[in-house]
């Protein structure tokens, strides 16, 4: 499992306004606080691999997609 992990805020916020959710939609069905969220996109603030992977997951997207970080294979 991953730990702290970057997160590509500006891609994660793209992908939610793309898919019309509001930021406080995503929040609530990832678990996390609003405000939280919102440093997130900001890049105020990083994110547990778990938490990212439930925002992955409700945005429909891969885990690579929103994060900074490469996959092994590109390394």
């Amino acid at each position: 499992m991953l730990g702290l992990v970057t997160p590509n805020g500006a891609a994660i916020r793209d992908f939610r306004e793309a898919r019309g959710m509001r930021l406080r939609q995503l929040a609530d069905l990832v678990g996390i606080a609003p405000s939280f969220l919102s440093r997130i996109e900001s890049g105020q603030r990083g994110a547990r691999g778990r938490t990212l992977h439930r925002i992955a997951e409700e945005l429909n997207v891969q885990i690579e997609s929103i994060t900074r970080e490469k996959p092994r294979d590109q390394e």
